[in-house]
């Protein structure tokens, strides 16, 4: 019974965030398709499934690479927000804004990645100790790069015209608003093709999880695959940055969440940690469409919600 709550319990909650995501908004859905408006059908298509889908999957993605990093660092605290993988994804999309590639395109993609990766391996270097993290350290190197990130990218945004520097600034705050369906599904795409990857090896996770020395004894080949844990940690968060901007704590709650209510196996982790990191940051935009709170942006939400959690198991944990 507890096996089939785990698996139900998301999947109706997020049917029920989807359902509301697409009929909530300052035009009444609903009502126009009932009085056969055909607006209606624009807003569905063209706005709302859009933006419905683009929170679906970079929950996903970010819970995904969230929990990959707590998994390979041994730390409840990775996230690629807070170790500063995602500002380093941003870093590499406003270069790539600044060579006038524009955003959204594959130079932007590329770019994010390479900054991401970059971080990730600059954290991993700066925490070692005697080939191993330490997860003060890593939180550390993690707020020391982000603060770097940070005056590169406002430092690149001050050589750019008033225009551009505004729509990045936005983007910079995090939001799944404005996105076409193509956008949506490319970023779908992105799940599958650099998810399925890392769902199929959970075996090698699991290893990992009981100590390197173990999981080499196991048989695992130990560095090439940490290598690819930490590329693809990178990549998933990469891809999410480069669609959404800088979206933090998504990664951070969804896994932690899971873990706690149902273990650490990494063959239910992983999907139950995207679909509820699915669900948070879908729940994070519907917030966000409350009048009071129209246009703030979905990083802003998320963030409400991720820095006291953040600050909760940085307390508990031992």
């Amino acid at each position: 019974m507890r096996s089939r709550i785990k698996w139900v319990l998301p999947c109706l909650l997020l049917a029920a965030a989807a359902a509301a995501g697409l009929a909530w908004g300052p035009y009444p859905v609903l009502e126009g398709l009932r009085s056969g408006d055909p607006w209606a059908w624009t807003v569905l298509v063209d706005l709302r499934l859009p933006r419905l889908l683009t929170a679906l999957f970079a929950g996903a993605l970010l819970a995904l690479s969230g929990a990959v990093f707590q998994s390979i660092l041994s730390n409840p605290l990775g996230d690629p927000y807070v170790l500063g993988v995602s500002g380093g994804a941003a870093s590499g999309a406003v270069l790539a804004l600044l060579m006038g590639a524009g955003r959204g395109g594959p130079w932007t993609a590329l770019l994010a990645f390479a900054g991401a990766c970059a971080t990730a391996a600059a954290v991993y270097l700066l925490a070692s100790r005697d080939g191993e993290a330490d997860p003060v350290r890593l939180v550390l190197a993690g707020v020391v790069l982000n603060a770097l990130h940070t005056a590169l990218i406002l430092f690149v945004l001050s050589l750019l015209g008033s225009v551009e520097t505004g729509a990045f600034v936005r983007w910079m705050m995090g939001s799944v608003s404005g996105q076409t369906l193509r956008g949506a599904l490319l970023l779908g795409a992105a799940l599958v093709v650099l998810g399925l990857p890392v769902l199929l090896l959970h075996r090698g996770f699991d290893l990992v999880a009981q100590g390197r020395e173990e999981a080499a004894a196991l048989g695992l080949s130990t560095r090439p695959f940490l290598l690819f844990a930490f590329a693809a940690a990178s990549a998933l968060a990469a891809v999410t940055v480069a669609a959404t901007g800088i979206i933090g704590f998504v990664g951070l709650v969804a896994p932690n969440v899971v873990r706690l209510a149902w273990g650490g196996r990494h063959r239910a982790l992983f999907p139950l940690a995207m679909l509820w990191g699915a669900l948070f940051l879908t729940g994070a935009d519907l917030l966000t469409r409350i009048p009071r709170l129209a246009e703030v942006p979905v990083g802003a939400v998320a963030a409400l919600v991720g820095v006291p959690y953040f600050l909760y198991v940085m307390r508990t944990w031992r």
